[in-house]
């Protein structure tokens, strides 16, 4: 039951990420492809923008700001949730945000790194946000680890 819940969290926020990117018109050329396979490599990689000669995106503080009145009010309601599945949703959320807006730097503003750069700094920001959404559910819930069943 929880993975649904947290699916659709994630499939919701992906698709307003996507059309986030979409409506901001980048090239899905070969360039930026190559960029997006790059970033999926180096997500862990602090160097990584200085490697392949690309500029960091900077922060756009309008959408930094919303983004940090939006974290206060889940931050709340997390510490109100007893439910252990329903907290561990609201984390993803918070991760999720905090995500996005890596993601969005790169599309939103003046940010004129070329298609291989945005392709790259799309591809790292998306799958560091993703894996680490996943490594909060790698483990097992108890009643439903094989081992600890008698």
């Amino acid at each position: 039951m929880m993975i649904n819940k947290t699916r659709v969290v994630i499939l919701a926020g992906s698709a307003a990420c996507l059309s986030n990117v979409t409506n901001a018109g980048v090239n899905f050329n070969a360039d930026f492809i190559n960029g997006f396979e790059t970033g999926v490599f180096v997500r862990d990689d602090p160097k990584a923008f200085k490697d392949y000669s690309c500029e960091k995106p900077k922060s756009n503080s309008a959408l930094a700001s919303t983004v940090k009145q939006m974290q206060a009010p889940i931050a709340l309601m997390k510490n109100m949730i007893t439910d252990k599945e329903m907290k561990s949703v609201a984390t993803s959320v918070e991760m999720f945000i905090a995500g996005i807006l890596d993601l969005e730097n790169v599309f939103i503003g003046d940010y004129d790194g070329g298609d291989f750069c945005s392709g790259m700094g799309f591809g790292r920001s998306g799958s560091k946000m993703l894996v680490d959404i996943a490594k909060k559910f790698s483990s097992i819930p108890d009643e439903h680890n094989p081992a600890l069943r008698k």
